[in-house]
């Protein structure tokens, strides 16, 4: 991972408003829908954290069909949990979020680690993950974020609703997962 990747950010404000996201808090999932990604457990976990709190947009960024993931999301959070495809300059987009996700398909493959997971704590944001391949290697539970089992929906939306509601765990965890990337 290179920290030059995240020079010259987009500036916040302007991103929000490409996308439309009026809401304080933003979580989002960088994958592909593939097989190998589990976008149905945060799809889940991100129905159930959007029911209870109205303030956070739920963001699923990369390419591939997806379709099935979006038959997932009720029509009346629609507005909430957005689908945006593949996007150039992503960071500028991980860099407005509150917290990155990234579950994983343990039955499909092992995961390494993650580019993903590298670029949203080296922007300081604390992250929830599947303890699968080399994850744990990365994150450290508790410290940089959180790890969750495989398809553990109930203790991705908790960790998420938990990283919502603390802004100092979050802050701290944040900062944590800045040091060790950088």
């Amino acid at each position: 991972f290179s920290p030059a990747r995240l020079a010259g950010l987009d500036p916040v404000q302007s991103v929000r408003d490409r996308f439309s996201i009026r809401t304080t808090h933003i979580i989002a999932m960088v994958a592909s829908f593939l097989e190998l990604k589990d976008y149905d457990t945060y799809l889940h976990a991100a129905v159930s954290v959007a029911r209870q709190n109205p303030d956070v947009t739920f963001l699923c960024i990369g390419d591939g069909d997806d379709r099935a993931s979006r038959a997932l999301v009720p029509d009346e959070l629609s507005g909430r949990i957005l689908f945006l495809g593949r996007q150039e300059r992503v960071e500028s987009i991980m860099n407005i979020c509150t917290v990155g996700v990234l579950t994983t398909n343990v039955n499909a493959h092992g995961e390494g680690i993650s580019n993903a997971l590298l670029e949203f704590m080296a922007l300081g944001k604390p992250v929830v993950a599947t303890a699968h391949g080399g994850t744990p290697e990365l994150v450290e539970d508790g410290k940089s974020g959180y790890l969750i089992q495989a398809f553990d929906r109930s203790a991705l939306a908790d960790r998420m609703m938990r990283l919502l509601t603390n802004s100092t765990e979050r802050e701290m965890m944040g900062a944590y997962a800045a040091s060790v990337v950088r």
